[in-house]
């Protein structure tokens, strides 16, 4: 009889000491699968923020102006670029490009994060007779200074300031980055050498 009991009382530890374990299993399992979720969550929060960012800060676009100058002459290879913009719309940094080639004048809009065409236009107009008057005002777009180190360039010049718009345009000989800053109420903005990254000059709108 004393045997039969403590064989009976073996099998009772032998079943609880199963089902601690188990339910052990089943909590470390659960813990895991919930760290996993939460890994997965906090990922794809830090991939959100990071795409939202790369369309709303001139620094940090995700379609490059070199991305964008690629796109319109290979939209319109023989044209010249006499213009380049890059301005917020609806909140959003959009790319707008001119130039032309003979009579025919092209404007090509792109969006800043995808590259993704919004807009074109072309026309014919008058030149006054003159055999190309695009390629006598194209911007050198050869050996540009990127638009970050250009920013770089202009920001000493007005501390504090966030910028804003910017846009490569050409004077004489000379093809420049004009930064646009947000300042409280005053928006300067400064000539920067699109080659050399020189500060060429600075109106601080007093």
């Amino acid at each position: 009889m004393k045997w039969q009991l403590s064989v009976a009382i073996a099998a009772t530890l032998l079943l609880a000491g199963c089902s601690t374990t188990d339910n052990g299993s089943k909590n470390a399992s659960s813990q895991q699968s919930t760290n996993s979720q939460s890994s997965v969550s906090s990922s794809s929060n830090s991939s959100t923020t990071k795409s939202t960012a790369s369309n709303k800060s001139l620094t940090n676009l995700a379609f490059s102006p070199t991305d964008a100058i690629k796109k319109f002459q290979d939209k319109y290879p023989k044209a010249a670029i006499t213009d380049l913009s890059i301005e917020k719309d609806s909140g959003q940094y959009q790319y707008e490009i001119t130039g032309g080639h003979g009579h025919s004048e092209y404007t090509l809009d792109l969006d800043a994060k995808s590259g993704a065409v919004l807009d074109t236009e072309s026309e014919t107009i008058d030149i006054d007779g003159e055999d190309d008057n695009f390629a006598d005002n194209a911007l050198n777009l050869k050996n540009l200074i990127s638009l970050n180190k250009a920013v770089s360039a202009a920001q000493p010049k007005v501390r504090h300031a966030t910028a804003t718009e910017a846009a490569l345009k050409q004077k004489g000989n000379v093809t420049y980055w004009e930064i646009q800053f947000n300042k409280g109420q005053k928006q300067p903005d400064v000539h920067v050498d699109a080659h050399s990254g020189k500060v060429l000059a600075v109106d601080q709108d007093d």
